[in-house]
């Protein structure tokens, strides 16, 4: 088979094993006893919600270190690095360590568990600065990806550690080259790698705990929009992303977690928009020293326009206390409610949930 059709026929196999991996999810409510949808039904929107794909909890895993691995370097070497998944939406990369056939990370990640049947997905890769056999057509698009290598994946089940929660194990995995619906692989992998893993439930999480964090993950929902102009063809989507409060610390600036934009779907022909889908973020390593900016975007043929602006400091939103949707109950690090953001209007309106889950 030659290299383009190769590259074909991997391309194929990716999409469909993607489909198995990560359905989309499509939450439609059902019709009350006597035939009517329920309309403006608070319970009812927040059932949708939470099915359309709220976390249960957090898993922490150390990703501690490999042994074994394959040298895919033409000095015998390999430099590895790992990427771990729990949703297609939510993924971590550890960094890459050079000319090692037994790198030792020690790195945590911090992801979203959304059920209890969720796996815990890595692959491992080979950085390569400039990949020189990928110009010469010598392998396949599925095992070279723009200056990187596969070298094999891994899963395990996260039940245990959701039914035993608070359960820390530390295990090897082996490496394998097989579908993800065969988490052990087919063999074909070479070399191992060791996790450590814990699981906690967002509401076993104390509110003393998130008050004296200075880390954590921030989730973030944007869920409407009210009266962004006086035109019913406005269309709009946001984005998310973190700022430094103190823009004069340059090494704070530079922080990973600056890079991360989050974006909704575009709603068009709708003033008052409400996202029902894609609307859900998870911003990792965020400081008690950031700020949250969120925009609300007009699409344009050149440089989107902006109708309007939120910002919340990290630490303002770690310290509030309001009763939640979920619970009931009053939650530490919790914030629910419409924010003014000025727009065409000088009215509008923007609908926004907060949680703020702190590292341990």
């Amino acid at each position: 088979m030659t290299a383009p059709i190769r590259a074909f026929v991997d391309m194929i196999i990716n999409m469909i094993v993607g489909w198995y991996l990560w359905p989309s999810r499509l939450t439609v409510p059902l019709l009350s006893w006597d035939g009517v949808m329920p309309a403006n039904d608070p319970e009812v929107d927040l059932e949708v919600e939470r099915l359309n794909g709220r976390p249960k909890g957090v898993i922490k895993v150390h990703v501690i270190q490999a042994k074994e691995l394959k040298a895919y370097d033409t000095l015998g070497k390999s430099d590895p690095f790992v990427e771990l998944f729990t949703t297609k939406d939510d993924m971590r990369t550890t960094r890459v360590i050079n000319n090692n056939l037994a790198p030792e990370w020690n790195e945590v990640k911090y992801l979203p568990v959304l059920e209890k049947d969720t796996v815990l997905r890595l692959e491992m890769f080979d950085y390569d600065a400039v990949n020189v056999t990928s110009f010469a057509g010598l392998k396949s698009a599925a095992s070279l990806e723009g200056g990187r290598e596969f070298m094999g994946r891994a899963g395990i089940p996260l039940a245990q550690f959701i039914n035993e929660e608070g359960l820390e194990d530390e295990l090897w995995l082996p490496l394998g080259k097989g579908e993800w619906t065969n988490l052990e692989g087919p063999g074909q992998g070479e070399g191992w790698i060791k996790l450590g893993l814990q699981y906690r439930a967002l509401d076993n999480i104390a509110g003393d705990e998130i008050l004296h964090a200075t880390q954590g993950l921030l989730m973030v929902s944007i869920i409407r929009c009210y009266d962004l102009s006086d035109s019913s063809k406005q269309s709009s989507y946001v984005t998310v992303k973190l700022e430094p409060t103190d823009k004069a610390d340059k090494a704070e600036a530079k922080k990973a977690s600056y890079k991360q934009v989050c974006k909704t779907p575009t709603i068009a022909r709708n003033a008052s928009p409400r996202w029902s889908n894609q609307n859900k973020f998870m911003l990792y390593d965020v400081s008690a020293k950031d700020t949250l900016v969120v925009s609300v975007m007009e699409p344009a043929m050149t440089i989107d326009d902006e109708l309007g602006r939120f910002t919340m400091a990290v630490r303002d939103i770690i310290q509030n206390v309001q009763v939640s949707r979920w619970s009931k109950e009053e939650d530490v690090g919790y914030v629910y409610d419409d924010f003014n953001i000025g727009g065409k209007s000088g009215k509008a309106r923007i609908e926004l949930e907060l949680e703020f889950l702190p590292y341990w």
